[in-house]
């Protein structure tokens, strides 16, 4: 974007989409490469080969291929609640997300936020509900408060610190190790209160009653 005559030999696009991939994968084995990072690497890939190569395809295929792949990788994923979890809390982002036309996405503010904040929380709690009661007999009524307090805290906060701190371990005195120390005890003590509330623990159902 900022040397128009490179982006003649390179679309900007491009050269976004490889960083942002390169990136995406070194975080992932970062972080252990479980089932959501594959997801979610596997997406990109396919995303990222689709923009290389001037191809048009939608967020729906892109999902199916990313799930094909992470069978193809480790095919007792299956087996794995976090497969059905991750699979199932993206599917339901993507399918409250597309009907947006041109008027909703364009309307700012802290409102249209909020609003379409709740909509994606509680598109991926209605999604994974059942998988919940299926594989642990229960639900927590505070996970939607719990996920809008812990997402964010970690993401933004915790996560950055670490990994940051993880790049200048060589530079001495820094206290980003502690920062992020302090963030996760206060964190864990707000979560450990909202785990101390009561849980839907419905009878166990078979698989009819989940679909």
């Amino acid at each position: 974007r900022r040397w128009p005559a490179l982006c003649l030999r390179w679309p900007a696009q491009q050269a976004a989409i490889c960083a942002a991939w390169l990136t995406a994968v070194a975080y992932a084995l970062l972080a252990g490469f479980g089932i959501p990072a594959q997801r979610t690497c596997l997406m990109l890939t396919v995303a990222a080969l689709a923009v290389l190569t001037r191809r048009d395809v939608g967020p729906w295929r892109i999902l199916l291929l990313a799930l094909v792949g992470v069978l193809i990788l480790d095919p007792w994923a299956v087996l794995a609640p976090g497969f059905w979890l991750s699979f199932a809390a993206v599917a339901a982002l993507l399918w409250i997300s597309l009907p947006l036309g041109p008027s909703a996405a364009a309307q700012a503010g802290w409102r249209a936020w909020l609003r379409d904040f709740g909509r994606t929380q509680w598109a991926a709690t209605l999604a994974t509900l059942p998988i919940l009661l299926w594989v642990f007999q229960q639900f927590p009524w505070v996970a939607p408060l719990a996920n809008l307090l812990a997402i964010p805290v970690v993401s933004l906060l915790i996560t950055p610190l670490v990994l940051l701190a993880a790049m200048l371990a060589w530079v001495p005195g820094l206290p980003l190790l502690d920062l992020a120390q302090g963030l996760l005890i206060g964190l864990m003590a707000v979560l450990e209160k909202l785990s101390a509330l009561p849980l839907w623990q419905p009878p166990g159902a078979d698989m009819t009653a989940v679909v």
